[in-house]
């Protein structure tokens, strides 16, 4: 299981098409930090297992999120993913593969196009 940690801040359309495209793949979980001015992402997903959305004032930096988020991580590996970027899944259980057959590893990446 991999949990996919997505920081947000007012832009609702794009979080919601993240979600919608992650929602119902079995290996991952999904770690929302909203920051948006309006909350509607916690209630739209609040039935959802695998979505947990933690809501933040709209004045805290990023990087604060981040580290406050990791006390809600239950899985053996972690993304951080833009709520504008998409990561291909193939992609994410090949860097898991990586990682779980090489263990002298920490981290894993893929290519990265414009």
């Amino acid at each position: 299981m991999i949990t996919i940690i997505v920081p947000t801040y007012n832009r609702p359309s794009l979080i919601i098409r993240l979600i919608e495209f992650y929602k119902n793949y079995k290996f991952c979980k999904l770690l929302i930090l909203d920051s948006s001015n309006k909350k509607i992402i916690k209630n739209k997903y609040a039935d959802q297992d695998k979505i947990n959305v933690i809501e933040f004032s709209s004045d805290i930096f990023i990087s604060e999120k981040i580290i406050y988020s990791t006390q809600y991580i239950e899985t053996d590996y972690v993304v951080l993913c833009a709520d504008d970027d998409t990561i291909i899944p193939s992609s994410l259980m090949i860097c898991k593969e990586f990682l779980e057959n090489n263990k002298e590893f920490a981290s894993a990446q893929g290519w990265s196009y414009p």
